[in-house]
């Protein structure tokens, strides 16, 4: 029986090649493009799992009052990190991270705009996983005259040379010496480059540090806390930060739902699009599969 359906069935494939030849075409390349497709698609879902703490990571955002709402703002102000981690026991560590911005730097007899750069404290290697290429990442930023590097601004600036122990010299910051170098962050929201010391951080004059929202700020849960733990303490919290209910709430996001699902304002480290292009290509996906 088997033998005579492939008997007929070649018979057909000789009589018809042309035709045969574009349905085999037109299945290999839905194949094809589905592939890439399927591969994207799992690389964004796959976002933040590089993170060996993925599932105790939460960024903390506020929510405060706007005629009439409450607006959730992914930035908080720069002392909460701190006093999270000095007053609520069911956090292991906190850590404050700046928004991407450029910065210039002397190479070669040349300046250089360099971009992302972000300011934070030594606890952002502690938190979040970073492969170190060279150097040492245990203490990284604890001295305030150093910098860590992505590979690729490494490459650029001193080509395949070792940079650790090397200085660069920065327009507003003077000399930096660089005490680490990191692989290419990939799968994460982070999108590193220049990583500097939060003791660098320029406020501007009469800044209102613990009032004003210019900040991203993550923590670290304890090993033995769950999600709405630390969501109560942390909502309780926003009075004793602010001192009144007037001031608006903190709340928490889990690290794997930013990059795909944040819908903060002010979010400048979420993807430039929603989970529903995600949705969208896998509806295109089965839709070729099945016209092929």
């Amino acid at each position: 029986m088997i033998v005579s359906h492939l008997s007929i069935a070649l018979r057909l494939i000789r009589r018809h090649k042309a035709h045969t030849a574009i349905n085999i075409l037109g299945l290999a390349l839905a194949m094809a493009v589905s592939i890439i497709i399927l591969l994207y698609v799992q690389d964004d879902f796959s976002h933040e799992m590089p993170h060996a703490n993925v599932d105790r990571i939460y960024r903390v955002y506020r929510e405060y009052p706007d005629r009439g709402k409450l607006l959730p703002v992914a930035l908080t102000p720069h002392p909460l990190a701190h006093d999270l981690n000095r007053d609520l026991v069911e956090i292991e560590d906190t850590v404050t991270v700046s928004n991407p911005r450029s910065v210039w730097v002397r190479h070669n007899s040349q300046w250089l705009k360099l971009d992302p750069a972000h300011f934070t404290n030594p606890s952002f290697f502690h938190i979040f996983s970073f492969s170190a290429r060279s150097g040492n990442l245990n203490g990284a930023l604890e001295d305030p005259r150093s910098v860590v590097l992505t590979a690729a601004l490494a490459k650029k600036l001193f080509d395949e040379q070792d940079p650790v122990g090397r200085t660069i010299f920065f327009r507003k910051f003077g000399e930096l010496r660089v005490t680490a170098v990191i692989e290419n962050p990939r799968r994460t929201h982070l999108r590193l480059g220049i990583i500097l010391p939060m003791d660098l951080y320029e406020f501007p004059k009469h800044y209102n540090r613990r009032h004003t929202s210019n900040f991203n700020t993550y923590v670290l849960a304890g090993k033995y806390e769950d999600e709405d733990s630390i969501r109560r303490s942390i909502e309780k919290y926003s009075e004793i930060y602010w001192g009144t209910k007037k001031e608006g709430i903190f709340r928490i996001q889990p690290l794997r739902r930013i990059w795909l699902h944040s819908d903060l304002a002010y979010d400048f480290v979420k993807a430039p699009y929603d989970v529903g292009l995600d949705y969208l290509m896998l509806t295109v996906v089965a839709s070729m599969l099945a016209m092929a």
